[in-house]
């Protein structure tokens, strides 16, 4: 017997063939045929092998802030591996029984049907990536790709419940299968617990609806002072030195309200200690959010809409209005901010202004208003005030060019 011969002996190569059948060198005319079963075999070992490099791919560059974000790298890379070293079992035959197969595809399909249920809850609304994409950037897909992803990688299982056979279940089946449904969870929890471990070390602060750590390189790959962390958030927020220094500004000035959008509505109550006007968005505009927490919150649509309509529109004296509204005193402005942000405002306001008449220029570019007056500036942000609020401080003098 050749090497090559020895190591498909040693294998149990081909698969969805059993033992009795291997022995007599012969395969049912009601079974697959021979190039049909290596085929759906070599389905199996790609998608086995291939699962097991992803996933240790993602838990090699899994951030662990936001903490959400890092959940749900553990728990798909869990049911990723399991999935991977049954179908690596059916490829490989590694369980020689005429029924194992049958077995070990319907164990398969029910884990597929788990992590699509789980990660259906994390879908995004839309996205440029492929599914490979997806797979290794902490499984965001749309729902569409997880739809089309799901199915690619339930076929396999699927045909070969179309053999022959029983679907009882043999005690070398049933040892396997318990050994890797226990060992395997078993061990990706005692990394979850262990990453939990490590960060609880590194917290300095703990608010009601924050987490407050110190921030290191490795984590989103950019420097930063602090990362404010929340699971009733989007995302988490790596704070750099000028947005520090901001925001601690800002937390030095009288009690007010702040006015500003909602992406930066958790760093303003967590560094500030200010209270946004609006902490969370709307579930109308869910479509601008990258993707929601499993625990997010949502703010009244109208309240919304007016911050929205504060930033997008050319009347100064709707601004003013909608301040006073809502008791707002300050304005947090972060500059150099995408495009796309004014977008997601001007729909959120159902207004169609224009970004070179708005407000939202005006505070961009520095415009002199009548009613706001700029008190701070960095290379990050700006914070503006109502005129005529009170008398500025000598720690709130100059502007900090």
């Amino acid at each position: 017997m050749n090497i090559t011969k020895r190591i498909r002996f040693w294998l149990g190569w081909c698969p969805i063939v059993s033992g009795k059948e291997k022995r007599a060198g012969q395969v049912p005319v009601t079974d697959f045929v021979g190039g049909f079963r290596i085929s759906l075999a070599s389905l199996h070992l790609i998608i086995g092998i291939g699962f097991l490099v992803n996933v240790l791919y993602v838990l090699k560059n899994m951030p662990w802030f936001p903490g959400w974000i890092m959940d749900i790298d553990i728990v798909a890379s869990t049911l990723l591996f399991i999935i991977a070293l049954v179908s690596i079992f059916i490829a490989f035959d590694v369980v020689r029984s005429e029924d194992a197969h049958k077995i070990l595809s319907l164990v398969n399909l029910a884990l597929i049907s788990v992590l699509f249920v789980y990660l259906s809850w994390w879908t995004v609304e839309k996205t440029s990536r492929s599914i490979l994409g997806s797979l290794r950037s902490d499984y965001m897909f749309t729902l569409q790709s997880l739809i089309i992803f799901t199915l690619i990688i339930a076929i396999p299982s699927l045909v070969n419940l179309l053999r022959d056979g029983t679907y009882e279940v043999r005690k070398k089946t049933g040892i396997i299968l318990l050994i890797t449904l226990i060992l395997i969870p078993a061990t990706f929890a005692s990394l979850y617990y262990y990453i939990n471990w490590q960060k609880s070390n590194l917290l300095i602060e703990k608010g009601e609806d924050y987490e407050i750590y110190p921030a290191v390189s490795y984590w989103w790959g950019q420097s930063a002072v602090v990362f404010v962390d929340s699971d009733k958030w989007s995302s988490g927020s790596a704070v750099g030195l000028d947005e520090y220094d901001a925001l601690k500004f800002l937390e030095g000035l009288d009690d007010g309200k702040v006015m500003a959008w909602w992406d930066f509505g958790l760093r303003i109550k967590a560094l500030a200690k200010k209270e946004p006007v609006i902490y969370f968005a709307s579930k109308e505009i869910k479509p601008t959010i990258g993707r929601v927490g499993f625990n997010a919150q949502f703010e009244p649509a109208n309240k919304v809409s007016d911050v929205a309509t504060f930033f997008t529109t050319n009347n100064e004296d709707e601004a003013k209005a909608l301040m006073e509204k809502y008791g707002a005193v300050y304005i947090y402005f972060p500059k150099k901010i995408e495009v796309y942000l004014f977008d997601a405002m001007r729909s959120a306001s159902g207004q169609d202004g224009e970004y070179e008449n708005s407000m939202y220029y005006r505070f961009e570019n520095g415009v002199q208003m009548e009613y706001f007056e700029k008190i701070y500036e960095n290379e990050y942000a700006a914070i503006y005030r109502l005129k005529r609020y009170g008398s500025l401080t000598d720690y709130e003098t100059g502007v900090n060019g």
